[in-house]
């Protein structure tokens, strides 16, 4: 979900961001306070057109026949997996990914804290929690200091236009494993005074 607001300048532009490269349309990221009861996991067996991302971070990882692609849309998240054949991606925000239409869906308040689907050959599990930004801190402040290697990708963002204390801030740290790879994510809303946190393994 890219929160924005209505008046702020839109340019198109073609970009190349950590090994992605990506033409869509940009958006000035001002702040808009919203709520993490609007986020919505969607689980596709395909990868949707990723000109519908508004991309403010990216990353590539690829090693023994897995692609990954990482994306921060917003206060938001996409993660593409190609492994061989199969194909899946995790989109986890408010707005809808274009004409796009997921294998699952279902709003964060109806999760009920997991989800396993069999997408083919990949074994897919989703965990959510929410915590409050004092209790979270310091899970927020160990993901930010994961570390960036070849088979590990840290992407970030926080909005300029708040202070950096209570800034809306995403986080997304990605690993490829011998098994599949992992993501864990961080969304924060300080309007709410709440951080979301994920986990996703998906075994191939």
């Amino acid at each position: 979900m890219t929160r924005t607001s209505a008046s702020a300048l839109t340019q198109r532009r073609s970009k190349r961001l950590k090994g992605i490269d990506v033409s869509e349309m940009t958006t000035a990221p001002l702040y808009v306070d919203q709520s993490a009861d609007q986020l919505i996991l969607r689980v596709f067996r395909s990868h949707p057109h990723k000109g519908s991302f508004n991309v403010f971070d990216a990353a590539v990882l690829v090693d023994a026949g897995i692609r990954v692609e990482a994306f921060i849309i917003g206060t938001s998240h996409a993660v593409l997996v190609t492994c061989g054949p199969s194909k899946m991606a995790e989109v986890f925000s408010c707005a809808g990914v274009g004409r796009a239409e997921p294998d699952f869906h279902k709003a964060l308040a109806a999760l009920n804290g997991s989800v396993r689907i069999a997408l083919g050959g990949m074994d897919y599990r989703f965990v959510a929690e929410r915590m409050g930004l004092s209790p979270g801190r310091r899970r927020l402040t160990d993901l930010e200091s994961k570390p960036r290697t070849q088979r590990q990708a840290l992407l970030s963002y926080r909005f300029p236009q708040c202070a950096q204390e209570t800034a809306p801030a995403t986080f997304v740290s990605v690993g490829l494993h011998d098994n599949g790879v992992s993501w864990e994510t961080a969304h924060s809303y300080p309007n709410e005074d709440r951080i979301v946190f994920t986990r996703t393994e998906l075994a191939t």
